[in-house]
């Protein structure tokens, strides 16, 4: 596919995904998805997406909906995190798709888009002038809870409404600055001179994040605008490798580093396991 016929595919997708009712369409295949009828569709799912039903916590049979099956958890014991707390461990299952320096207060969603690292944050964004960015794409083929990438504390937790393009290939190599528009719980984690923003972004199908930390506010959003909400009474402690949340479908997380700060090991089009380590703390 030559570059002009590339831009026209790119062009008619954006047009058709701008003016798609996606929060509707959304809206009704959540209540398909988490219906107990939806349960006859596991099996099949797990075949065609190539789910090793040997590693879920639960035998297929026992989870009552799609949804749920989407949002298993692994089997106890599956996963062990490298022993050196300076390793970072990744924080879901996934296709690494751009990582790089964040310059200028912006980053890389795609070839030829980027976008502001504060709007993505709705917050200022200074701290990570300099830092890394590190974006991983769920599929649908993917275990979707998010764990803890170090022991920290977080500090901040934000729900920031939006719209919901999907964020595979498609939408990201379409939707100029999607992952600024689109609903995500952002995050800070803190640890003596270890700092990340880790931003955890809904997409088509997937309603919203959900936090599983204690204090955590779990209601789905409802609304395309509107000010941040915060989901956290408190700061919360967490433990490297344990769950922070959880996404219903495909999705992506995006990791913020200061500058100087950790040393990533991964590149770009690498998969990666929640747990194994992706870099390592400079500090």
């Amino acid at each position: 596919m030559n570059t002009a016929h590339r831009r026209w595919r790119h062009r008619v997708c954006a047009a058709c995904l701008q003016v798609l009712p996606k929060r509707l369409l959304t809206t009704l295949a959540g209540h398909v998805l988490r219906s107990r009828s939806s349960r006859i569709l596991v099996r099949g799912f797990a075949a065609v997406y190539r789910i090793s039903l040997t590693d879920c916590e639960q035998p297929w049979q026992s989870y009552r909906s799609l949804a749920e099956f989407f949002a298993r958890r692994l089997r106890p014991g599956l996963r062990a995190l490298d022993g050196d707390d300076r390793v970072i461990a990744s924080p879901v299952d996934g296709t690494v798709s751009e990582l790089g320096r964040i310059e200028r207060g912006t980053a890389i969603q795609a070839k030829g888009y980027a976008y502001a690292v504060s709007s993505l944050l709705a917050d200022r964004a200074h701290a990570f002038e300099g830092g890394q960015y590190l974006t991983i794409y769920l599929s649908p083929s993917d275990y979707h809870r998010i764990h803890a990438p170090f022991s920290a504390t977080v500090d901040k937790a934000i729900r920031i409404p939006g719209t919901l393009f999907p964020v595979n290939s498609l939408g990201s190599q379409s939707i100029q600055s999607l992952f600024t528009r689109n609903e995500r719980v952002v995050a800070w984690l803190k640890a003596e001179e270890r700092d990340l923003a880790m931003a955890a972004i809904g997409s088509f199908v997937v309603g919203s994040v959900q936090l599983s930390l204690p204090t955590a506010t779990v209601a789905r959003a409802r609304r395309n605008s509107g000010p941040p909400a915060t989901l956290l009474m408190k700061p919360v402690p967490i433990d490297r490798g344990e769950e922070f949340g959880w996404f219903e479908f495909g999705s992506t997380v995006v990791l913020l580093f200061g500058p100087d700060q950790a040393q990533l090991t991964v590149q770009s089009g690498e998969r990666v396991k929640a747990l194994s380590g992706i870099g390592f703390w400079r500090t």
